[in-house]
């Protein structure tokens, strides 16, 4: 009777040994991309900071203004954004970068920011390639309202972003919310 031979200790070793090195390959992995996570995190919360403390630290209207502008182009990552105050019966062009502003110095209520402007709610398109609302000819990738106790007082909008960013992430719709909130009240309380 002959018995059947199993894989011998220096085998099994080599193959728990093996099978150890796997899983720390594979747990490396997961470590790797919770860390990439956590560092772009950290980034958005830097941003956030730097965001706010650039438009609460002042009350001249200028610089808040400025440092919205700013925010959008810098960190947001656009080339063309204009800020409107709601004023009577329509939006009034407060501030722009970027963009021809013939078109845009007055706008009724109508079309995509007159709709942020009068709902508060702000529009921010999807990234599923449905075609961008326009205001003046300048196709929107995001207006969100300027608030000051939810009453919106104006709006930002961003229009063209840069080349090399082919849409908006989830920080920078968080970060534009921010904007809003925020920048909606310092410019209400900022000097003439």
């Amino acid at each position: 009777m002959t018995k059947s031979k199993g894989p011998s200790f220096v085998e099994r070793v080599r193959e728990d040994a093996s099978r150890y090195l796997q899983e720390l390959l594979v747990e490396n992995e997961r470590l790797r991309a919770d860390f990439v996570t956590v560092q772009e995190e950290i980034s958005g919360l830097a941003n956030l900071f730097v965001a706010v403390s650039s438009i609460t630290g002042t009350r001249d209207r200028a610089k808040i203004l400025s440092a919205i502008e700013e925010v959008v182009v810098n960190i947001v990552g656009s080339e063309e954004v204009a800020i409107f105050a709601r004023e009577g019966g329509g939006l009034r062009l407060i501030s722009s970068v970027g963009v021809a502003t013939d078109a845009l110095e007055r706008l009724d209520l109508g079309g995509v920011l007159g709709r942020v402007a009068q709902s508060g709610e702000a529009y921010i398109p999807l990234a599923d390639g449905t075609p961008r609302e326009t205001c003046a000819g300048h196709p929107v990738n995001a207006c969100v309202p300027l608030t000051v106790d939810g009453d919106v007082i104006g709006v930002i909008a961003v229009f063209r972003l840069l080349q090399q960013k082919p849409r908006l992430t989830e920080s920078d719709v968080e970060l534009l919310r921010l904007l809003g909130t925020h920048g909606g009240n310092s410019l209400a309380c900022a000097k003439p």
